[in-house]
């Protein structure tokens, strides 16, 4: 049995072993990248680009935290983008979005994300809380309408702008796609930078927000996380799947985009070969090698190469 389990052992490693992307030369790669999409991964796209121009990149990035939603328009309807940073995976209507113009979306998954409810650290009632009870606080008035045992005071809400992928994942997970409930609420805020809702929920006793991870780590002087059904946002609710709110983080782009421009492609690769070693220091989470690879796999499918 010890053989067998170590053959297969063996075998899983040799498998990620062959999966390796080309080395390109940061010093040799020129042209301009336009990425659009997600506030929640520009801190990820960012920490990259500055390695890629340590290492010899001449090119300019210009880096916008547009929303999931707005970075897909751009990039299948108006054409100016290059690469779509994205909390949530393409929708169907997007797809055909890009088809209709001749694109192929190519979707690598880059990390993960906990989707983090935070209440002000001040908050002395609040610590976990049921899908229902989380339905309830994004809805009603006051905090004893959730729970008679908690105060009557009135709940602030500081949320994601529409079109966010983060408040589509929370509307998809959390209400069961139907967002209207939500977005009509009284005392709710619509804020586009997740830094921005940090900061509210961190000057507002009463306030509760929603925001990727790394920004929940980034203010956790002012914030307190709320777990979920006693489970917390952590590494290993993520890793092992118990947190409710885990999402992947991925970076889509087009199959011609990344033959025909050697920067897109360039950085996609030094992403994909580098992003392991700098997603945790941005607050996130890292991926198992497995699901690196097949991301790995997807670029170089894109490229036209047989891995």
């Amino acid at each position: 049995m010890f053989i067998v389990l170590l053959m297969l052992s063996m075998s899983r490693a040799s498998r990620a072993a062959d999966v390796s992307l080309p080395i390109e030369d940061p010093l040799e790669v020129k042209g301009n990248l336009e990425v659009v999409g997600s506030s929640t991964i520009t801190p990820i796209i960012r920490r990259l680009y500055k390695r890629f121009i340590l290492e010899g990149y001449r090119g300019v990035m210009k880096l916008r935290g547009v929303g999931t939603g707005r970075g897909f328009k751009l990039f299948c309807q108006e054409g100016s983008a290059d690469i779509v940073m994205a909390s949530r995976p393409i929708k169907a209507y997007e797809t055909l979005a890009c088809a209709t113009k001749g694109l192929t979306p190519v979707a690598l998954t880059i990390g993960h994300d906990a989707l983090t409810v935070v209440a002000n650290l001040e908050n002395n009632f609040i610590d976990d809380v049921t899908e229902k009870q989380l339905q309830t606080i994004f809805t009603v008035n006051q905090w004893s309408e959730v729970n008679d045992a908690w105060p009557q005071d009135a709940i602030q809400r500081f949320i994601p702008s529409p079109g966010s992928g983060t408040l589509n994942y929370f509307v998809d997970t959390i209400f069961n796609g139907e967002e209207d409930e939500l977005l009509v609420a009284a005392q709710t805020a619509k804020e586009r930078d997740p830094e921005t809702i940090a900061q509210a929920v961190g000057n507002a006793v009463n306030g509760i927000g929603i925001i990727g991870y790394a920004f929940y780590k980034k203010s956790q002087h002012t914030l307190k996380p709320v777990s979920i059904k006693q489970v917390k946002p952590a590494r290993e609710t993520v890793e092992n799947g118990d947190y409710l709110l885990t999402r992947d983080l991925l970076v889509y782009s087009d199959t011609a985009l990344i033959r025909d421009k050697p920067q897109v492609r360039a950085f996609l690769t030094f992403l994909l070969n580098h992003v392991g070693q700098e997603i945790e220091q941005v607050g996130y989470f890292p991926l198992s090698i497995e699901t690196l690879d097949n991301s790995k796999l997807e670029l170089l499918g894109a490229m036209g190469i047989e891995p």
